[in-house]
């Protein structure tokens, strides 16, 4: 069952504001479901992520033409997507929906005080419902691209992030080896979101550029550059003990794995593992230990 106050595709394509912006041709998407990223459960994350799978080459295409129609000819290489990046910059909307002006962006400290929620009519922290949409058949090309441009990549339903105990996201992943290789569609509603404060006014720093998306599978390519959670896992046992002066309890130690997506603890390294195997100290009252996250 999805959440009740998320959206579905059908009803973004109903919007009560009038907006400057102009779409020719595009037709959204009309799928009575949520966007992936406002699933509510790990079971609703799957169903959805498959769903959009199943028509990513349908949506990449809504995606590719709207660009095509303004002049931007896309292919699977970093120039052509930083070139969508710079075009999606300039025309990205807020969106004016009754409601949509409800919170404020989290911005670094301002001297002026808290951010505003709009600017001139459009929200600083909601797209345009028919931006929404968008960003899915956006999203969907990307990861199109990077399947053409990384021999054996592919979608996944199993996002990895679901992993961590806060995350139900059904955003699906492209993946080649066992290697995550980029989250397409979180990378497109990241760049639209930087897009329209910089366009507001409201972030100095430059947006990035969507091509990096791209050069992330050459990078990596380069197994020194790969995600590698049992070390990872390992560095925050490290920094726990710097700080602490002992190892996490057994109990937690069991429960350490999952958060970093591994099914059991990595060996240890000997300083580690004898300051496992040694007893902990006595706990003063009042005082804890606290695992790692």
């Amino acid at each position: 069952m999805r959440s009740i106050d998320a959206p579905t595709y059908r009803s973004l394509r109903r919007e009560k504001a009038t907006y400057p912006g102009r779409l020719e041709g595009y037709v959204p998407y009309a799928a009575n479901h949520e966007p992936p990223d406002r699933t509510a459960t790990e079971q609703r994350a799957r169903i959805v992520a498959g769903r959009v799978i199943t028509v990513a080459e349908e949506r990449a295409a809504q995606a590719a033409a709207l660009l095509e129609r303004e002049g931007i000819v896309l292919a699977p290489n970093p120039e052509a997507w930083d070139a969508a990046g710079r075009w999606l910059a300039e025309h990205v909307e807020g969106s004016r929906e009754p409601g949509s002006d409800r919170y404020a962006p989290a911005l670094p400290r301002r001297d002026s005080g808290r951010a505003p929620t709009q600017v001139g009519g459009e929200s600083t922290t909601q797209l345009r419902p028919l931006w929404r949409c968008l960003a899915l058949d956006l999203g969907l090309l990307l990861g199109q691209h990077m399947i053409a441009a990384r021999p054996g990549a592919g979608w996944t339903v199993e996002n990895a992030l679901r992993r961590r105990a806060a995350s139900v996201s059904g955003e699906p992943l492209i993946v080649a080896d066992g290697i995550v290789l980029g989250a397409p569609l979180h990378r497109i509603r990241d760049v639209l979101h930087a897009a329209l404060l910089a366009r507001l006014g409201l972030r100095n720093e430059a947006v990035p550029p969507l091509g990096d998306a791209m050069r992330r599978l050459v990078t990596l390519d380069d197994p020194a550059n790969r995600d590698d959670p049992a070390a990872d896992l390992i560095a925050e046992l490290e920094e726990f003990v710097m700080e602490y002066g002992v190892m996490p309890s057994e109990e937690d130690l069991r429960a350490l794995p999952e958060q970093f997506g591994l099914d059991v603890l990595p060996p240890l390294p000997p300083d580690l593992e004898a300051l496992r195997r040694r007893p902990a100290p006595a706990r003063r009252h009042g005082r804890g230990r606290h695992p790692p996250r």
